[in-house]
């Protein structure tokens, strides 16, 4: 006999806009809180304004486990980039819940940057609606 699950989420949402002085360099910032069974299973981070740093300025998006475990090497003197929240971190389960990290690292002092971090997750065992069947 199948065994069904009629319950259903929709996935949860996190924007955090930030500006360069929220993120001094080689700092892991705390910038979004997971609850207990959350999963991250999308989002990314995009230049809303890019860094004037002189040489480069780089992004990396991670939690506890590692301060690239979703997204490593993101250029943030890119115009309007935007890099994927990617493996190994999506689509792990965080059993005691977490903060998602943003870790800005600078060459040559930068004056200008900002960047919307978008966090999409879920939570285990967590049912929103009912799919009727």
């Amino acid at each position: 006999m199948p065994i069904k699950n009629s319950g259903r989420q929709t996935r949860l949402v996190a924007v955090v806009d930030l500006a360069y002085t929220d993120l001094p360099t080689g700092v892991a910032v705390d910038c979004v809180r997971l609850p207990p069974g959350a999963v991250v299973v999308g989002g990314g981070i995009k230049n809303v304004t890019a860094s004037n740093a002189a040489t480069s300025d780089t992004l990396t998006v991670g939690n506890a486990v590692g301060a690239t475990e979703y997204l490593s090497g993101h250029n943030g003197k890119t115009a309007n980039a935007y890099g994927l929240l990617t493996v190994p971190g999506v689509g792990k389960e965080l059993a005691a819940g977490d903060d998602v990290t943003v870790t800005r690292t600078e060459v040559g002092v930068a004056t200008a940057g900002a960047y919307r971090l978008v966090v999409e997750y879920v939570v285990a065992d967590r049912v929103s609606e009912v799919q009727q069947g």
